[in-house]
């Protein structure tokens, strides 16, 4: 120890001295006590179970292996023969701190790193112990102690290993009964690995860390979610016109959405699974968490509280993280080319114009608060436009109840109930109810005028004795929806049957054909939707059929105006009168089997 005073060449840390460290235990040819000095230099930190204090110490012993191999770890001299055969590291080799296996324990690497230094200050402990049963006593015989089982746990108990002591003196190997007694001491009876405990009783394995218990961590479950079956916004896009050219006007702005229309849904969250630890303690698992559902306007969840549905037809909105069905579709500015034609299912609202060759289509009523240009609109409700019509001949408007503008200039109008302005120029009106021009200007010029119950203006014609035809006791709009109708059935009515014909022949060929049973399921599906609109369809039209027959019992329709001008045509029903002169205040109507004017 004298000639080994120098300072030290490399400081290591606690868990690099241990792991350097070599503990030899072998029985040696010859015992060979040393004796430390208390005085004896020691280089570096050294815990105090290193500390010299005059002890006799034997060779083989457990402590003299850690304190020797440390100081010559510190001084940096690399040992000569003699030195390692003093130091034992033949038989036992070096303490393995490194943990086998790391990578598929419950454990961080942080909180493996941490086990590495719990584990080296439970060592130490344990050699300061061992070296104060098996020192040498006054004849210097040493004592004969088995071999002992140490058994670490983690912290979070997710994970033990074990550490053999060798046997002193005449001192027997590890039994499976006294490695089964420690971990009985330490409780670690679950996630065993049975072979490494086998390995350890029958190799003896010195001085190493080995893993022998790994616990089954907890899975939580996973938390439920939400699945959206519409996009929260969507993009514009645009369709081609027959002769492959982009059509501008035909963008998919709006998302309609049904009543019943399933808007979103939640996923249940899963169970999870509950863990174990290497103590047997039950780890309960964390049940996912459920998700939440939102209701916007006009949406209701369902029954099992899952779904969130549209209780209403309408646009889809997503607004404030809910999903919402507006009734009315709102258009900030002018329908354009920055919109595109517009097919909803509710009410539609412009706040500009419509412009040239724009169609809009709705199950509500259609309000524009500027003008329409040459647009076609169409709507089960009313049309309402603050402006007014400048058809240029183009433009085509049909209501189920009211149109009502300020002006209804060169442009075709179909209602249901009435027509309302302050003047109709060169327009062919079609109503089943009434037509009347009374406020403003109050004018009709021109055109072709067909009204179930009256027509009631300030002033029909002009002193220009521009034509201008008048037919009432009629129900036009009605005749314009039965002929639609008509229409449309015998082009559904068309593609049933070629359903039909294509369902046929998948069912004739398709024989296992798994591609050709799912195309013979998807057109079974669409005969039964087109069945359902054929039935919806047929329905209509023979309430419409009842309505036309009732143009011949209308009775008490007339025409009234302020100032009528010649040249202006009458029809009530099959009877006809050309006005020859200027008549103010008037009421034409039949009386006697003649048309008459009062």
């Amino acid at each position: 120890m004298d000639e080994k005073q120098k300072e030290p060449k490399k400081r290591l840390s606690l868990f690099e001295r241990i792991k350097e460290s070599i503990l030899g235990a072998s029985e040696p040819e010859k015992e060979e006590m040393v004796k430390i000095p208390a005085d004896a230099p020691v280089m570096g930190e050294v815990p105090d179970v290193f500390t010299p204090g005059a002890l006799d110490i034997p060779t083989n012993s457990l402590l003299y292996s850690l304190w020797h191999e440390w100081n010559l770890a510190l001084d940096g001299e690399p040992r000569d023969s003699e030195e390692r055969a003093h130091s034992h590291d033949g038989e036992y080799g070096p303490l393995e701190i490194i943990m086998e296996g790391t990578e598929d324990l419950p454990l961080s690497k942080e909180e493996i790193e941490s086990e590495r230094h719990r584990a080296t200050a439970s060592l130490f402990a344990r050699a300061k112990k061992n070296h104060m049963i098996t020192r040498a006593n006054e004849e210097g015989e040493i004592p004969s102690v088995d071999a002992e089982a140490v058994v670490h746990v983690a912290r979070k108990r997710m994970a033990a290993w074990a550490f053999v002591f060798p046997p002193t003196g005449e001192g027997g190997p590890l039994t499976k009964q006294e490695l089964e007694l420690a971990l009985a001491e330490c409780t670690v009876c679950a996630g065993l690995d049975e072979e490494a405990l086998g390995k350890i009783v029958e190799e003896q394995p010195y001085f190493k860390l080995i893993l022998i218990a790994k616990g089954k961590p907890m899975i939580p479950g996973k938390d439920g979610y939400v699945v959206e079956n519409y996009p929260r916004t969507i993009e514009k896009t645009f369709s081609m016109d027959e002769m492959g050219n982009v059509d501008y006007r035909a963008q998919n702005y709006v998302q309609i959405i049904h009543t019943g229309d399933v808007l979103c849904e939640a996923i249940a969250p899963t169970p999870g699974e509950d863990g174990i630890d290497v103590l047997g303690t039950v780890i309960p698992a964390k049940e996912g968490k459920e998700a939440k559902l939102l209701l916007g306007q006009n949406t209701v969840l369902s029954e099992d509280k899952t779904k969130v549905i549209a209780s209403m037809e309408g646009h889809l909105r997503f607004q404030e993280g809910k999903f919402h069905v507006k009734p009315t579709f709102h258009v900030p500015g002018d329908v354009d080319f920055n919109v595109g034609n517009i097919d909803f299912l509710g009410d539609v609202h412009v706040k500009g114009d419509v412009r040239e060759g724009f169609v809009i289509k709705a199950t509500g009523t259609v309000t524009v608060e500027g003008l329409v240009e040459g647009a076609i609109i169409e709507a089960d409700g009313d049309v309402i436009i603050s402006n007014g019509i400048l058809g240029d001949d183009k433009a085509v408007i049909k209501a189920g109840g009211l149109v009502q503008a300020e002006y209804i200039e060169n442009c075709i109008v179909y209602a249901g109930e009435s027509v309302r302005g302050s003047s109709i120029v060169g327009s062919h009106i079609n109503c089943d109810g009434t037509i009347i021009v009374r406020s403003g200007r109050g004018t009709i010029v021109g055109g072709h005028l067909v009204a179930a119950r009256k027509i009631d203006a300030k002033a029909i014609g002009s002193r220009a004795e521009r034509l201008t035809s008048l037919s009432i006791g009629q129900l036009p709009y009605i005749r314009k929806r039965k002929e639609e109708l008509e229409s449309s059935l015998e082009e559904v009515r068309g593609e049933v049957e070629e359903v039909e014909r294509t369902i046929e022949y998948l069912d004739r060929t398709a024989g296992s054909d798994p591609e050709k049973i799912q195309r013979a399921a998807d057109f079974r599906l669409r005969k039964s939707v087109l069945s359902m609109q054929i039935a919806h369809m047929q329905k209509k039209l023979e309430e419409i059929e009842e309505k036309d027959g009732e143009d011949e019992a209308i009775t008490g329709c007339k025409v009234v105006a302020s100032t009528i001008y010649p040249g202006v045509q009458i029809e009530i029903q099959d009877l006809s009168y050309t006005v020859q002169e200027e008549n103010r205040d008037v009421k034409i109507h039949v009386q006697l089997g003649e048309i008459v004017l009062r």
